[in-house]
């Protein structure tokens, strides 16, 4: 009985702790099957032997064409065929996507399209508030431009006319006064969104009644930001203090009327990738 347990010991041994070849006695994995048997004895396949061999190594990875698996399924083909999935959707030019639990489908590429925020239809005045993320009195306003985005990538666009209004706002060539726009996440404060670059902010130059009292300052420019969950970006506005003659109430105008050559205020994202 002794003598008989011993030759089944070795082969369980060899099981557990072997290599398994098919259709070759020098397998280059922990289980590898050479389809055409024209692998070598010894030594490794050549790449072009390689192509109808299938391995897997210790790590799990599948190797199809290949006996050196670098990813959980690597697949080396010269035909140019090297993956076919039909699920039904497949068709000439579609993409495979996946859904929110990693399911891959073939489906029709989509065209990346632009959102459009929205705007108000009507002049605004509104009274700014202190940034409490700027030390000292720096004034800020909420535009009433805003705009919702899904998760993604985006370039947020804008152009924006607005000027410091009320008794003391200051004339533009007596101060040192300027203007930048920028993006919050909240209505009422300085939230900011997750920014894809250094420009956090963009300075708009003044514009028409330089020499008077509330000058105006209009331009364009874009940030770019990172959305993880639906979020709504607003566009606000800092000034600084040189705007107004004194600390009394200020206030910022937003220029959302039609004008002469329709509304002058603009927002809107465009989804794109980053290296």
């Amino acid at each position: 009985m002794k003598k008989q347990l011993v030759p089944l010991t070795c082969l369980l041994s060899s099981i557990v702790f072997g290599q398994v070849g098919i259709n070759t006695p020098n397998p280059q994995a922990v289980f590898h099957v050479d389809g055409m048997k024209d692998n070598p004895a010894a030594g490794t396949p050549s790449a072009a032997q390689q192509l109808n061999d299938v391995a897997v190594d210790m790590n799990g990875n599948v190797g199809i064409g290949t006996t050196a698996p670098t990813a959980k399924l690597e697949i080396n083909s010269t035909t140019g065929n090297a993956l076919k999935i039909s699920d039904t959707n497949q068709g000439l030019g579609k993409v495979l996507t996946s859904d929110s639990n990693g399911n891959a489908r073939w489906l029709t590429p989509g065209t990346s399209l632009a959102r459009l925020a929205t705007i108000p239809t009507a002049e605004q005045t509104v009274a700014t508030i202190d940034d409490p993320q700027i030390s000292g009195d720096q004034r800020i306003a909420y535009s009433g431009a805003y705009i919702t985005l899904t998760p993604g990538k985006y370039q947020v666009n804008f152009t924006m006319w607005c000027a410091p209004t009320g008794a003391n706002a200051s004339s533009s060539n007596v101060n040192d006064g300027f203007t930048s726009l920028f993006l919050s996440t909240s209505p009422t404060n300085n939230v900011s969104p997750a920014y894809l670059s250094p420009i956090k902010s963009i300075i708009i130059p003044r514009l028409y009644n330089s020499a008077s009292a509330s000058p105006d300052y209009y331009g364009s420019g874009n940030i770019a930001v990172s959305i993880t969950a639906p979020t709504t970006l607003y566009l606000w506005v800092y000034m600084s203090n040189g705007n107004w003659t004194s600390t009394a109430t200020r206030s910022i105008r937003f220029r959302f009327d039609p004008g002469s050559y329709g509304p002058y205020v603009q927002m809107y994202a465009v989804p794109f990738e980053v290296e």
